[in-house]
């Protein structure tokens, strides 16, 4: 492909990025009393707003602006944006995560004499 052409690409997925992130958050003030889960949405929405910002501020330092400031900044905006996405899913899945149990689990190879075989069929 030609470099305009990835270029051009470069840009559509950008501005598709920056779109996407702004109409997650006028969703998410709009409806904000039936949401589920407040905290694991707005981690995720804070995820995708920081990596956004680090896109363009990417772009920016490609196109031109090569200032070794905007190199660091983006490489620590994402940063933040993977350590973000890391705690929207422990905000998500922490209801479901089972700890300090009171008595070890079993795992046995062998089959239940309740389970379902062949034979039963």
């Amino acid at each position: 492909m030609s470099a305009t052409l990835v270029s051009l690409l470069a840009l559509i997925q950008l501005l598709l990025l920056v779109t996407c992130s702004l109409v997650i958050v006028v969703t998410l003030y709009r409806h904000w009393t039936t949401v589920l889960y407040r905290r694991g949405v707005v981690a995720l929405v804070a995820t995708l707003l920081v990596f956004a910002v680090g896109a363009v501020v990417d772009v920016a330092a490609e196109r031109g602006l090569n200032v070794v400031l905007f190199e660091m900044v983006d490489d620590v905006l994402f940063t933040a944006a993977a350590a973000l996405a890391v705690v929207a899913t422990w905000l998500f899945a922490r209801d479901f995560v089972v700890t300090g149990r009171d008595e070890p689990v079993e795992i046995s190879a062998e089959p239940d004499e309740t389970t379902g075989r062949f034979e039963d069929a």
